[in-house]
């Protein structure tokens, strides 16, 4: 083989193993969204079930992350941080968001890159981050909202 022909094959090799690192990290990144996506959903479905027993949806006077210790569950009590003990769980664990690839867009309650739930009871809403944007659901990169109604792209409103 000649040094053109080894360099050829060199160069091959290295465009190759480029494509395979950006494919790898890029579903990494997507896999990470749908998690942080189902978590929302589960949340949703959780909520719901508690709105159904209580007509009213966790009261919330400011923004509170969940997922932490203090939000670790939902109870008949709201988001506690132990449901052992309990019959009315509706969440026994609430999901935090996973971690890497988030640009710390979401802050509340003195933590960042988490879930941020704010509910006057009769309403909640769940802001939350993703890494990239999800055409299908209508989702943008950055910053959306969940509501009992719907998911949508952007922060949620104050209210």
């Amino acid at each position: 083989m000649t040094k053109i022909e080894i360099l050829l094959i060199g160069f091959v090799i290295a465009v190759l193993a480029v494509t395979a690192a950006v494919s790898v990290i890029t579903a990494r990144s997507r896999l990470r969204d749908a998690v942080r996506i189902s978590d929302i959903r589960q949340m949703q479905t959780g909520l719901e079930l508690y709105f159904l027993d209580n007509n009213q949806y966790p009261v919330s006077d400011y923004e509170m992350p969940l997922g932490v210790p203090a939000t670790a569950c939902l109870n008949g009590d709201g988001f506690s941080a132990s449901c052992s003990n309990r019959d009315d769980v509706y969440l026994n664990v609430v999901p935090s968001t996973p971690a890497g690839g988030l640009k710390e867009q979401v802050a509340c309650g003195g933590y960042q890159n988490v879930y941020c739930y704010f509910s006057s009871g009769e309403n909640y809403q769940i802001e939350f981050e993703l890494e990239n944007s999800n055409p299908l659901l209508g989702l943008g990169k950055g910053v959306n909202c969940a509501t009992p109604t719907e998911l949508v792209a952007g922060s949620c409103p104050t209210q």
